[in-house]
């Protein structure tokens, strides 16, 4: 992502984006199969062999449909703590105010990002954005962790634990915790955007009650959805393989 940091004797605010996918599909499915042979030889280094260049569907599939894999996210944090330290140097007699916005992958990770960092935000927009994955905040946020293991008597030593777990008492642990945050974030979309509509099965948004912090816009007349399993069977292909 970038961060943008304005500051003078009247003003003192930073602004972070985070970017949507990034993809070169052709690089993805360009010697797919024997990318998938090394891959057999060498488990463990799928993001290596299969997602050469392609590390954000990597991320799409296993952080934010599976929660299976949290290293983004913890890059992101990474990267944020970064911006604040750089940004706590610049001699300013104004607080620093911070702002987040997120599209698609990004949408995801500001979430992700907006929870982690409790109230560094001032205020959050995400744009067709993905969900957060319930387990990708569990294995990241270690009060979210603590908070399983005491309610529930064990020692969430990886994912496979919490999906031992009724995923309503996560969402509820969740719920308790950052329901609060629904007022600083704000949630914009079109109206036939496919992330936002699909349901993904650990899915996790903090969309108010009301949905008043959901703001859609009607679709472009002109416009039409573009078939992307049709448009890359193979991509398709690989990715359910």
């Amino acid at each position: 992502g970038t961060a943008i940091h304005f500051h003078d004797e009247n003003i003192n605010e930073v602004y972070l984006f985070n970017r949507g996918t990034e993809a070169n599909v052709d690089e993805f499915t360009e010697g797919l199969l024997e990318k998938l042979k090394d891959y057999r030889k060498e488990p463990e280094k799928l993001k290596e062999t299969v997602f050469n260049q392609n590390e954000d569907i990597y991320t799409d599939i296993y952080t934010v449909l599976l929660g299976e894999d949290q290293s983004h996210t913890l890059d992101n944090k990474e990267f944020t703590k970064v911006v604040v330290n750089n940004v706590n140097k610049v001699k300013n007699n104004n607080v620093p105010h911070f702002f987040l916005d997120g599209h698609s992958l990004g949408g995801a990770e500001a979430q992700n990002i907006m929870l982690t960092t409790e109230d560094l935000f001032t205020n959050v927009n995400v744009y067709n954005d993905a969900p957060m994955n319930i387990y990708n905040n569990f294995m990241v946020i270690d009060d979210l962790r603590d908070a399983v293991e005491n309610q529930f008597n064990i020692d969430v030593r990886d994912i496979n634990d919490l999906k031992k777990l009724d995923i309503t008492d996560l969402i509820a642990i969740l719920d308790q915790k950052y329901s609060h945050h629904s007022n600083k974030i704000t949630y914009y979309r079109n109206e036939d955007d496919l992330l936002t509509t699909l349901k993904l099965p650990y899915e996790y948004r903090l969309i108010d009650a009301s949905g008043s912090n959901v703001k859609i816009f009607k679709g472009h007349p002109d416009a039409e959805m573009i078939d992307l399993v049709g448009k890359y069977p193979n991509l398709a292909m690989g990715i359910t393989y």
